[in-house]
């Protein structure tokens, strides 16, 4: 009798225990689902990586780097043998030619027919996105870039190739790139093009070139990261050089230089004193004086598009195959209508008759030199007072 009221009691126990033994399993089920749905969502967004990481830190480097199987992350193939269509050992013209079958980005396309046509047939530069993909064939990416001067006010593509409103970065958000994008302009409307990339960080405050490597620092940038890009329109070589000093070696710069100064010309705008921008004329870099530049620091110039130098480690420049290495070469192949970025300067040079002066250096320095004299004889703007640079050759 005793062991039947026990059995009984035991019963009643287990029903009564019952709904919340099913609660707390049901509980648990929700947390495992919960908890798989998340680390799916962790493995879809880092698929460039096969280290988790938090959202707001940056990818570190590493040797379990995996190649995402991404169309756009497919390392382009060097031409073999006569399917190269530059002869052999001639230099390419365009980077893309070296290529089987060629790299066809049509942004560098579409920027030109609007700015500065008619475009050349073989005109194939290399992207952000190919290079990386190209470097990485020998080296791990770190995935993470850094974009000075980041408002999207030209053309840029997605991971398709697909023309968008952007720069020479927005291909890189959708490859699982983390990054900081540095612009005053983004109080406005420059925002959006980043929105849905939640990795792609913005920092509008107006940095002065002193101050950008620390912030690059307290922000916890990666030293060996893979993109430094910087288009600023008025300190962009100073910016530039304390950048690299300060002990950040990106695998690839992008630099927009001011194009109305051609190789062998060096010029530089300085931060110093009151030293300002003067637009369009005392602004910005030359091509000749950012190659200069980066050759103490170890880097080549691979193409120029326009009036932006796309410069890689020199361990990399042999991956790209032959290329020109003379910067005038390079400038007039990626400018073939001397696009000047303003208009109005066509009223104060003539940019044809001062590149055919560029072998006499001194003649073409002497010429670049009464143009500027007249540029400021006609100007008020204060900063023409105060603006300090250098111009040599």
């Amino acid at each position: 009798q005793q062991q039947q009221q026990d059995q009984h009691q035991q019963q009643q126990q287990q029903q009564q225990d019952q709904p919340h033994k099913e609660q707390k399993q049901r509980k648990e089920k929700k947390q495992k689902q919960k908890q798989s749905n998340k680390q799916k969502q962790v493995s879809s967004a880092d698929q460039v990586s096969s280290a988790e990481h938090a959202d707001d830190s940056p990818v570190a480097s590493g040797t379990n780097w995996k190649r995402p199987e991404m169309p756009i992350w497919a390392p382009p193939k060097l031409c073999a043998g006569d399917a190269r269509p530059t002869p052999a050992g001639e230099p390419a013209k365009y980077p893309g030619l070296n290529f089987c079958p060629p790299l066809q980005v049509e942004y560098f396309r579409v920027h030109m027919q609007r700015f500065s046509p008619p475009v050349p047939d073989d005109f194939w530069m290399l992207d952000a996105a190919a290079i990386m993909a190209i470097i990485t064939t020998k080296v791990f990416p770190s995935l993470f870039l850094v974009n000075l001067g980041a408002a999207p006010i030209a053309a840029g593509e997605d991971e398709l190739r697909k023309k968008i409103t952007g720069d020479h970065c927005s291909v890189m958000w959708p490859m699982g790139y983390s990054g900081l994008n540095f612009d005053p302009k983004f109080g406005h409307s420059g925002r959006d093009h980043l929105k849905g990339w939640p990795r792609a960080k913005i920092d509008g405050n107006a940095w002065s070139p002193d101050e950008f490597p620390a912030k690059l620092h307290e922000h916890l940038v990666p030293t060996d990261l893979d993109i430094l890009k910087v288009d600023v329109d008025s300190f962009d070589c100073v910016f530039l050089n304390n950048t690299l000093a300060a002990g950040f070696k990106p695998k690839l710069i992008i630099i927009e230089l001011s194009s109305w100064f051609p190789p062998p010309l060096k010029f530089m705008l300085r931060f110093e004193g009151t030293s300002g921008p003067d637009s369009p004329m005392l602004t910005g870099c030359s091509l000749q004086m950012a190659v200069d530049i980066l050759k103490v620091y170890g880097y080549t110039l691979l193409q120029y598009t326009m009036e932006d130098g796309w410069f890689v480690q020199d361990q990399f420049a042999d991956l790209f195959g032959e290329l020109e290495r003379d910067p005038y070469e390079l400038y007039r192949a990626g400018n073939p209508n001397l696009f000047l970025g303003f208009d109005i300067m066509r009223q104060y040079m003539d940019i044809r008759e001062l590149c055919n002066l560029h072998t006499q250096p001194q003649k073409m320095l002497e010429e670049m030199t009464g143009r500027i004299a007249s540029w400021i004889g006609m100007q008020s703007s204060e900063f023409v007072k105060h603006s300090i640079y250098t111009l040599t050759v």
